[in-house]
């Protein structure tokens, strides 16, 4: 059954998160490909390429990887987000970074402000808090579950003191890996910790070394003690996952349930 309509919708397809399009070259390794429902595969699809290129935006100091490819994100997603990458283009500031160590390279810091831009990011948390669910506990997440997300970049960073406690606290790393020789932890990484018996636990994740991702999984909206609107909520639906307030992009047409 589809892991992301709570278990009610036949499998069609098998999803990839994140997906193929995140990864420089596509050169994605095996692992956490989740069953789908051929709609809500191609939802998360409306999103990729912006969210890729979002996470590349960030990770700008490797260019000479993600050059090639940077025509191909922006037509696909210059369609149903135009106004958001003119906001990307026009909040960028060049600076330096740390990317390995304390060794400092030239990047572009960008500030993340259009509401698209967030939306986009927190979906693309809310899909992978319930893939990686299904991956640990192999059920999907019930109808009725909320996921809590927030995210933080280069341009817009958590206190590091926060997000060490918050990781010492999430045991279970996660990344992809083919053998002992290829593994994209510089792209994607994860700390996870889930309950066995019921849709409840929390993911962080790293996208590229340059922005945090916070998810949490609720049984209910009920059970979430702090409610605002820094922190979006997601509900797992018969439809799949749904923004608590019902409003996707206005330029994203969504597909209809066969």
């Amino acid at each position: 059954m589809c892991c992301y309509c709570g278990g009610t919708q036949v499998i069609e397809e098998i999803d990839h998160a994140p997906p193929r399009t995140f990864f420089y070259g596509k050169h994605r390794p095996k692992g956490l490909e989740v069953p789908s429902c051929c709609r809500c595969n191609k939802v998360f699809s409306k999103f990729d390429d912006f969210f890729a290129l979002l996470a590349f935006s960030q990770a700008s100091f490797q260019d000479s990887r993600l050059e090639p490819r940077l025509h191909n994100m922006i037509s696909g997603s210059v369609r149903r987000f135009p106004d958001a990458l003119v906001d990307v283009v026009k909040g960028g500031q060049r600076g330096y970074f740390h990317k390995h160590g304390p060794i400092l390279q030239p990047g572009v810091r960008i500030k993340f402000e259009h509401p698209d831009i967030h939306f986009t990011i927190n979906l693309s948390i809310a899909q992978l808090v319930a893939a990686n669910f299904y991956n640990f506990t192999k059920m999907p997440a019930p109808v009725g579950s909320a996921i809590a997300t927030w995210w933080f970049s280069n341009a817009q960073p958590m206190p590091p003191e926060e997000l060490k406690d918050m990781l010492s606290k999430i045991p279970n790393y996660h990344t992809l890996k083919q053998g002992d020789g290829f593994d994209v932890s510089d792209q994607y990484e994860a700390r996870l910790l889930f309950a066995e018996d019921m849709a409840v636990g929390g993911c962080a994740f790293h996208f590229h070394k340059s922005f945090v991702g916070i998810g949490f999984l609720f049984p209910s909206f009920d059970d979430i003690d702090e409610k605002d609107e820094e922190h979006p909520l997601f509900f797992v639906t018969d439809n799949g996952i749904e923004p608590a307030n019902g409003c996707f992009p206005l330029g994203v047409r969504l597909p209809k349930r066969r």
